[in-house]
């Protein structure tokens, strides 16, 4: 039902209701444990922001910081599906909404927009992460590749670490 709704999002006079929707996906968010519905739920916020990506590449890459604070606090559960999908929406993340332009011509804003995410991914090496550090290590992965000759020095912490 998602895929349906998000590929009618992609086109430019559906793309104003995708603010709305993502919003309400937001609010819709499971129980931190629920292994039932947590999983497809991160799903469904990853293909959204794949969409928001694909009509609004600069605006989704301002609101990645606090939305992979978000996705990677789910590293904490128990169910090891949780923090699979997590580590999926994750890498997805990095795939799908970091522009080339923030990359060839990066602004103030989307200089602190990678210090920030870079910050996070240090922080997932922390012993709190430790039952799912596999996991970290892809996210991780999907960063350096995402970031390409960005990744140093703002990601040199994660290998001095």
């Amino acid at each position: 039902v998602f895929e349906i709704i998000f590929a009618g999002m992609a086109d430019d006079f559906s793309s104003a209701k995708l603010p709305r929707l993502m919003e309400v996906i937001s609010e819709l968010r499971p129980s931190q444990n629920d292994s039932q519905l947590l999983p497809p739920w991160i799903a469904v916020l990853s293909r959204a922001y794949d969409v928001s990506s694909q009509v609004d590449p600069e605006e989704t890459f301002q609101k990645l910081p606090e939305v992979f604070d978000l996705v990677a606090g789910f590293f904490t559960a128990s169910s090891h599906n949780i923090r699979v999908s997590a580590a999926e929406c994750l890498i997805s993340f990095m795939a799908n909404c970091v522009p080339g332009t923030v990359l060839l011509e990066p602004s103030v804003y989307d200089e602190k927009v990678f210090e920030k995410l870079a910050k996070a991914a240090t922080n997932l090496l922390s012993v709190k992460y430790q039952s799912a550090w596999m996991e970290v290590f892809r996210v991780l992965a999907a960063m350096f590749d995402s970031f390409k000759w960005r990744s140093d020095p703002l990601l040199a912490d994660i290998v001095k670490t």
